[in-house]
């Protein structure tokens, strides 16, 4: 019984060692996974950010006019955060999303 239960919480503790360490390694991850990821992350927090829109970064891939836009963004202290987003059609250039 003293067997079963220090693997349980060897398992546990190994699964809370790694869902930090995926926290921390994802926080500012733009790929697909690391932002569904993000949702559950707690080092994660709901903040504004602020980005202007440069056309020059734009990329239609799929060319039915959805533009990928990876740009810089800035929270409210000023530090800088990466963004990854689409925009239906080209977005004005120069505005503030």
């Amino acid at each position: 019984m003293r067997s079963f239960l220090r693997v349980f919480l060897l398992g546990i503790f190994l699964l809370v060692i790694g869902y930090f360490g995926a926290c921390v390694g994802l926080k500012d991850s733009t790929s697909e996974m690391g932002q569904a990821l993000n949702k559950f992350n707690v080092l994660v927090k709901e903040e504004p950010r602020y980005v202007k829109v440069d056309n020059s970064k734009a990329v239609d891939e799929d060319g039915y006019g959805n533009y990928d836009y990876t740009l810089t963004s800035y929270d409210q202290k000023g530090q800088k955060h990466p963004i990854k987003f689409t925009g239906m059609g080209k977005l004005k250039e120069g505005h503030y999303l």
